[in-house]
């Protein structure tokens, strides 16, 4: 597709894609570094220059940007003069800044860190002054984990919790972006190095956490402390095409991608998640089980022969996990996009540098769009098997009557829809008579 788009005649042009039915804004990181960035329009887009992790002459720093895309369509981005790497002076500016200072704000949002423990022992809007951490804070725990390979008869992980200590805090970069820093933890055999960044537009903590692991019949929790420690607060989390309740009673369960803890009145934290084993909640605190080393095909009842020395699936070495935490109950906090963003969390917005060239497709266009409740969500786009036609799958996400209309771009049609709670429901998309029609799931129409 990139191909047959007619590009900016100078210069690069920033091509990003959006998976998903519905506007989405995202800050990314491109690798190389411009003079200055417009959109199609002409307009002037902020950016930042921020560090990478690689050493030497070339590609140490990347172009931060928040871009915006439409519905399941792309926008096009104009990059002027761009390069590979900063002029010494420039380089010299952007390392990364020794800072003493363990606060830090942008946007709506600010965050501190405990200087003794390392700990985020705050994440507070400072518009309205709501804190959603508790005084705990986020930290990893190393747990004693002596069950066997798939820990049989557990429902929970109550071994010995030995927190994390802080090594450094430090700001990696700060600017009309973003602010971001690294917290880096060591345990006895293991370390821990914590990325956070706060952005100016958009109203989330993101959380990258790199582990290098190397311990033996243990496991890794990264416990979230949040001040809804009451008998009013829920805890649910994702399944399939829906969402449950879980009890507050330490015990593990799959989270899938997003996992909130709150109170009734919606005030709450959305933590999301890009692959992670299980969770619990207790008192408040939301752990997330990240590692596990037990031994090797190790089946209960046995015991491990004291004499030898067995193997074990440590899942040594290095494991990067990403989270995204989104205070619920501000200015712009929403109420039954859980699984939307989820799904942007999870399924990212592809980027593209594309060269000069012509072509038949304008800057910016849009294919789908779901408009109307955002628990609506679409699952499949595929061609029917008939081949005559497209088959759309939308299912219901938060458990609540919802309407929307589906807007099919490529065809200039559109189709009002009502769905029940949690329900999944499957749209013929006509190629001959461009219409839209409920169908079941073998994609027989539906009797009306």
């Amino acid at each position: 597709m990139a191909s047959r788009i007619r590009t900016f005649q100078c210069g690069t042009t920033l091509l990003v894609w959006n998976p998903h039915p519905w506007k989405v804004t995202e800050c990314i990181d491109i690798n190389t570094v411009p003079t200055f960035i417009t959109d199609e329009t002409g307009d002037d887009v902020a950016f930042e220059i921020v560090p990478t992790n690689s050493i030497g002459n070339e590609y140490t720093h990347t172009a931060r940007v928040c871009v915006k895309a439409p519905p399941l369509g792309y926008a096009a981005y104009h990059l002027n003069d761009t390069k590979s790497r900063l002029d010494p002076g420039q380089l010299h500016s952007l390392q990364y800044v020794r800072t003493t200072s363990n606060i830090f704000e942008a946007g709506n949002f600010s965050c501190e860190i405990d200087q003794e423990t390392g700990a985020i022992v705050s994440l507070r809007n400072v518009i309205n002054g709501k804190k959603y951490l508790g005084p705990k804070g986020i930290r990893p725990y190393v747990v004693d984990d002596d069950s066997d390979t798939w820990s049989h008869a557990l429902c929970s992980y109550r071994g010995k919790r030995t927190p994390m200590q802080l090594r450094t805090f430090q700001m990696v970069s700060s600017g009309p972006i973003s602010t971001e820093y690294e917290v880096t933890y060591q345990g006895e055999h293991s370390l821990v190095v914590l990325r956070l960044k706060l952005y100016q537009q958009l109203d989330y903590l993101d959380l990258s956490t790199r582990v290098v692991w190397h311990e033996h019949r243990k496991l890794l929790q990264l416990v979230i402390d949040t001040p809804f420690n009451d008998e009013a607060v829920n805890w649910k989390s994702e399944i399939p095409y829906g969402a449950i309740a879980r009890p507050k009673n330490g015990n593990e369960y799959p989270v899938q991608r997003w996992s909130w803890i709150g109170r009734k009145d919606g005030v709450g934290l959305l933590v999301i998640n890009d692959g992670v084993y299980s969770a619990s909640a207790e008192e408040g605190a939301l752990r997330l089980t990240l590692l596990r080393s037990p031994i090797f095909a190790h089946h209960e009842p046995a015991h491990p022969r004291p004499d030898l020395y067995p193997r074990y699936m440590e899942q040594g070495g290095e494991h990067q996990f990403l989270f995204r935490l989104i205070p619920q109950g501000g200015e712009r906090s929403g109420t039954n996009d859980f699984g939307r963003a989820a799904l942007q969390f999870n399924q990212r917005q592809q980027v593209l540098l594309e060269s000069i060239h012509g072509g038949e497709l304008p800057l910016s266009s849009s294919y789908c769009e779901l408009e109307g409740d955002p628990s609506l969500i679409i699952s499949t786009i595929k061609r029917s098997e008939a081949d005559d036609g497209w088959v759309i799958r939308v299912f219901e996400s938060s458990g609540q009557k919802a309407e929307g209309i589906l807007h099919v771009h490529w065809l200039g049609i559109s189709k009002q829809i009502t769905q029940n709670p949690f329900e999944l429901q499957t749209y013929f998309v006509s190629d001959t008579s461009k219409s839209i029609l409920e169908c079941n799931l073998l994609e027989q129409p539906s009797l009306q």
